[in-house]
């Protein structure tokens, strides 16, 4: 059996790479796009409304390079191991953080709490998220969540006991 000969051009195959990163060509596209027309997009904005539509495009590009910027660490991760790969995705979360606070440092008023907010914001957004999370997640299994008692009183003990020197060692034994 004859196999088909494959050849393999480095211009081709590069082409083909490009080729797979949408998210690079939308995001180009749209910073380019935002740069020439956006004065005349926001000021001829007749009421909030129309506001959504701008949004939602930057939005969706802003999440779509995001995972692109992740899926690409996540692969040199997995290429480079374990103490590298995980360095590389925090450094890739982290940097996409600093540009998105860096632009809104930029567009921005002259506000010195800028940068100070928007980081207790996202602090709070992600605690929050997370909490929120567990409750729903708490509430939504059937099963109920056992209670110790014991722990509540050995840990009295403990507390009695700080004060009694002597007494710390065996009172504290007792709960074990």
């Amino acid at each position: 059996m004859d196999r088909p000969v494959v050849i393999s051009d480095p211009a081709l195959s590069s082409l083909k790479n490009i080729q797979q990163e949408k998210a690079l060509l939308v995001s180009v596209i749209s910073a380019v796009l935002f740069a020439i027309y956006s004065a005349h997009w926001f000021d001829s904005l007749a009421h909030s409304g129309m506001l959504f539509v701008p949004f939602a495009w930057l939005f969706a590009v802003v999440m779509w390079s995001a995972f692109a910027v992740v899926r690409h660490a996540d692969s040199l991760a997995v290429q480079l191991g374990e103490p590298y790969g995980t360095l590389i995705l925090t450094l890739a979360v982290i940097s996409i953080e600093v540009m998105m606070i860096a632009a809104v440092m930029v567009t921005g008023g002259d506000n010195p709490t800028l940068a100070r907010d928007t980081m207790y914001a996202v602090i709070m957004i992600a605690l929050n998220g997370m909490v929120g999370v567990a409750l729903l997640l708490g509430g939504v299994t059937p099963s109920r969540a056992a209670v110790q008692s014991s722990g509540g009183e050995c840990l009295s003990r403990r507390h009695r006991a700080v004060g009694d020197t002597r007494s710390y060692t065996s009172q504290l034994h007792a709960c074990d």
